[in-house]
């Protein structure tokens, strides 16, 4: 467990660097037993949200190398903001939100190796913002994807 935390300690610090090209739109934080990973869906996304931008894929490929040292399980959670996906080309916010946290277990499980029984995908639509859906910018910020590790978990969890 010491190697693991060290490895995410260097992840922390990789992603909060103020000379990343996503400065302010990778956020990591550790809440709890849980390491939570926030990217903002236009650092993950090109306009049509189904092909991964290139320049994250080092930032995934780091990410799946430390899920692969444990044995913990990982959710991956899209969020949206409150306009109408119909505006997006979607049914729904609860779709567009799926599908954005699959493409990321399809990377974790297809490139990174990643044991697909370890991941869980869903969408939490424009259900849990984190500010307000007032303006452009702040929908923008609710435009996200959320890695959570619970890289703490007790044992009967990781089995």
């Amino acid at each position: 467990m010491v190697e693991e935390e060290l490895t995410l300690e260097q992840l922390l610090a990789y992603m909060n660097r103020e000379t990343t090209p996503w400065s302010g739109d990778v956020i990591v934080k550790i809440v709890g037993n849980k390491l939570i990973i926030t990217i903002n869906e236009k650092v993950i996304f090109g306009g049509d949200r189904s092909e991964l931008k290139a320049s994250i894929l080092p930032v995934l490929d780091k990410l799946c190398d430390i899920i692969n040292k444990g044995n913990y399980p990982v959710d991956i959670v899209g969020h949206t903001d409150n306009i109408q996906a119909g505006e997006k080309g979607y049914e729904s916010n609860w779709e567009l939100s799926a599908l954005m946290a699959i493409q990321l277990v399809k990377y974790f499980v297809s490139t990174g190796l990643v044991s697909a029984k370890r991941l869980t995908a869903y969408g939490a639509g424009r259900y849990r913002p984190v500010i307000p859906n007032d303006t452009r910018q702040s929908r923008s910020q609710n435009r996200r994807v959320e890695i959570i590790l619970d890289y703490k978990s007790p044992a009967y969890i990781k089995r």
